[in-house]
């Protein structure tokens, strides 16, 4: 049946998001108390520091009108050099031409920071990202889990109560729907958001989202 395979979907998502977030977490905490590099670590790119550099663009992509995404390539070798993608950056991004340079902060081996004529913004291998990229999967994964599990107790022991039309597994279906078209909608400000801050927005917005729900359970 789909409502198994959607709250068994659900399940192994949040599972496996959760995972993901307490990793990434302590990535975070290690990244964010990370110091900028002194003395002899200034040529170590494996300390642990945070190393600002300067870096040549080799090529830029800025994705075209409808992108919000730009895909810098780099020269030299790893990590400095290799491609770099930023999520909704500045405007000064989107004119970075063949030999312009840009000062890029290396933390782990990893580029997680760039900045172009002052302005400075997070790539997406930033720990920021991938914690961004976790509450993505869990808010996705714990909405198809838990509309699943109660399209699934409905239909197996509670089907009497149900209405001829299906209107309760209707209304738990176009839930789970728009809990993943609101995180789709909130992914669009993801170069600029947080974790912290996603959250609060999501947890604005799905409290009357789900009151209405209810309310449609409720009374209809």
């Amino acid at each position: 049946m789909g409502f198994i395979a959607l709250a068994a979907s659900g399940v192994f998502l949040t599972l496996g998001s959760v995972l993901t977030l307490v990793d990434d977490l302590s990535i975070s905490g290690r990244f964010h108390s990370a110091a900028p590099c002194a003395g002899t670590d200034r040529d170590d790119l494996d300390a642990a520091c945070l190393h600002r550099t300067t870096a040549v663009v080799a090529s830029s992509d800025p994705g075209g009108s409808r992108s919000h995404a730009v895909r810098v390539t780099l020269k030299g070798h790893d990590p400095i050099g290799g491609d770099v993608t930023l999520d909704d950056p500045p405007v000064a991004f989107y004119h970075l031409h063949s030999g312009d340079h840009v000062t890029v902060t290396v933390w782990s081996r990893t580029i997680t920071a760039m900045t172009v004529r002052g302005h400075t913004h997070r790539t997406e291998d930033s720990p920021e990202f991938s914690l961004l990229l976790d509450g993505y999967g869990l808010v996705v994964g714990a909405a198809m889990s838990l509309g699943g599990t109660y399209m699934v107790w409905m239909w197996f022991f509670r089907r009497g109560e149900l209405s001829d039309d299906l209107s309760e597994l209707k209304v738990a279906g176009r839930w789970v729907v728009g809990q993943c078209a609101l995180v789709f909608v909130l992914g669009f400000l993801n170069g600029y958001n947080t974790l912290t801050v996603f959250l609060i927005l999501w947890g604005a917005l799905t409290v009357p989202m789900s009151l209405y729900s209810w309310m449609k359970l409720r009374y209809d």
